[in-house]
């Protein structure tokens, strides 16, 4: 939750967290009570964007309902493409990182390295 000059953003994986439990069973005024959340209609507006429960006599036809998973694999396949090119930059960062000022931390399994630029370490 990020508030600023206009109110409160929500992040997206607040507000699909906050779906999810709508869910599995949570109502909408026991969620906005648990989070604070303010606006009648904001919860009800991230279950129509995020929800993957089917809703009962929505007056949803079956081939609107295909066409909003479509759209929904669309959204998702996109950011799966943003977070892949995201990765990849931050992985040649890091990269450009290590070759600049040496290795703090071991890149494959994640533990701290004790190699320094100039110092001690592994291998020296």
């Amino acid at each position: 939750m990020i508030r600023n000059k206009k109110g409160v953003r929500y992040t997206e994986a607040f507000k699909h967290q906050v779906v999810q439990e709508y869910e599995n069973g949570a109502t909408i005024s026991h969620l906005q009570r648990k989070y604070n959340i303010g606006g009648n209609t904001t919860i009800q507006r991230w279950i129509q964007k995020y929800g993957t429960r089917i809703p009962g006599g929505s007056g949803r036809s079956e081939s609107e309902e295909i066409e909003r998973l479509k759209s929904k694999i669309e959204q998702l396949e996109k950011a799966v493409s943003r977070l892949t090119v995201e990765k990849l930059v931050l992985e040649s960062t890091l990269e450009v990182y290590q070759e600049e000022y040496g290795a703090i931390y071991a890149k494959k399994n994640g533990n701290r390295s004790s190699r320094r630029r100039g110092g001690r370490g592994k291998g020296k």
